[in-house]
C-alpha cells in the first residue's frame, strides 16, 4: 500500500491505482461467496450504488496526472463496501434459507404437548391469535 502523506495533495501514478485495486480484490475474493453477486440483478438502488463506485474509480483513474491519492483511495474504500454489503446480504440470505425454524410472528402461539401414548413431546399446527 503506499504511504498517505497529510497536508500534501500526492498524486497516485496508474500503477499506484492498478496496486490499490489489486488489494481491494484480493481482500473481497477472500470473503465472496459464488452467487452474491445476483443480488445486483433483484436490488436496482444496489446495482446504482455499485455501478456508481465503480464509474468513480474509473473516473479518478483517468485524471490527467493521475488522482489524488486521498480521493482514489475514499473511491475504493465505498466500492469495497458496497462489496461487503453484497457478500453479508447474500449471506444472509443463504443462512435464512437454511434456517430450518422459520420466523414466527409476534402473535404466534405454538401449542406443545406430551402424547399420553409414549411420553415424548410433540408440536402441533401454529394457532395465531391477536393478543
Amino acid at each position: 500500500m503506499l504511504p498517505t502523506v497529510l497536508g500534501k495533495a500526492e498524486r497516485c501514478m496508474l500503477t499506484d491505482c492498478l496496486a490499490l485495486l489489486d488489494d481491494m480484490h484480493t481482500g473481497i475474493r477472500a470473503d465472496y461467496e459464488p452467487g452474491a453477486l445476483a443480488l445486483l440483478d433483484t436490488d436496482p438502488d444496489l446495482a446504482r450504488r455499485f455501478h456508481a463506485t465503480e464509474a468513480h474509480i474509473d473516473a479518478l483513474a483517468k485524471v490527467e496526472g493521475g488522482p489524488i491519492e486521498a480521493d482514489f483511495r475514499a473511491a475504493i474504500e465505498a466500492h469495497a463496501a458496497i462489496w461487503r454489503e453484497i457478500i453479508a446480504r447474500h449471506r444472509a440470505q443463504r443462512e435464512a434459507a437454511a434456517d430450518p425454524i422459520p420466523e414466527l410472528p409476534d402473535d404466534a402461539t405454538l401449542a406443545v404437548g406430551v402424547s399420553y401414548g409414549d411420553g415424548k413431546p410433540g408440536t402441533w399446527d401454529v394457532v395465531r391469535r391477536a393478543r
